[in-house]
């Protein structure tokens, strides 16, 4: 399997109601709300993937099942046809990489605020 890229099918789905802080469990969030970030999208998911060193794809014309107002949804390869792990740091899509991915994007939009802010306070004092 080494340099073919695996079925995209058999790859797990994110949509980012699992994650999102604003959802409540019965609209689909998969941790509790303490520990989800605000309103994620398939672009940050992505980013965080990416981060983690995880193949991703993001699939934007695809729905939430529950709810086909909410557009876009993450493939993720986590582990390989023989059972190994992509990325050994990464054992499970439980609990543990949802929670990596808000940590990764709020570490993200935190890093895009504070580069915004210093745009404009430069724009403002020159």
């Amino acid at each position: 399997m080494e340099g073919q890229i695996p079925d995209i099918k058999k790859w797990i789905v994110l949509y980012p109601v699992y994650i999102n802080s604003k959802k409540t469990i019965a609209e689909g969030r998969r941790i509790c709300a303490a520990k989800a970030c605000e309103n994620p999208t398939c672009a940050e998911i992505g980013d965080c993937c990416s981060h983690l060193k995880l193949l991703y794809d993001v699939e934007i014309d695809k729905a939430y099942p529950r709810d086909f107002m909410q557009r876009g949804r993450v493939r993720v390869f986590l582990k390989r046809e023989d059972g190994t792990l992509c990325n050994p740091a990464i054992s499970s899509i439980d609990e543990e990489i949802y929670l990596r991915l808000v940590k990764s994007s709020s570490s993200a939009r935190k890093s895009s605020q504070l580069t915004e802010s210093a745009h404009r306070h430069r724009a403002l004092h020159h």
